[in-house]
């Protein structure tokens, strides 16, 4: 898991299953503790993954998860913006080069 860490590979930990039931809450946050043990809150997103519009909860209230599954205040807010926004970039430079052909009409 350390080199993963070292490369920058983003972590997601997903919330809805905290929501929906008492036994996966516990689960949820004891193995979003043990992340934060092992990556220290870095290079880590919050998603609710949700199956159903009533899971989903605002930016906010994410945050607020986020502290509960022991990211700092910065990291909690760092979880539902920019992480999220550096993954998605990142991946964008794997599909399309960044010297990508173009036609001109």
């Amino acid at each position: 898991m350390q080199e993963a860490i070292d490369r920058g590979v983003a972590f997601e930990l997903v919330y809805s299953p905290a929501i929906k039931d008492s036994t996966m809450r516990r689960y949820t946050i004891s193995n979003a503790l043990n992340l934060m043990q092992i990556c220290k809150g870095k290079n880590v997103i919050v998603s609710s993954a949700a199956e159903r519009p009533l899971e989903i909860r605002g930016p906010y209230d994410v945050a607020n998860l986020g502290l509960l599954f022991g990211l700092s205040e910065s990291d909690a807010k760092a979880a539902v913006s920019t992480n999220c926004r550096a993954v998605l970039l990142h991946g964008g430079e794997q599909v399309l080069p960044r010297k990508t052909p173009r036609a001109h009409v």
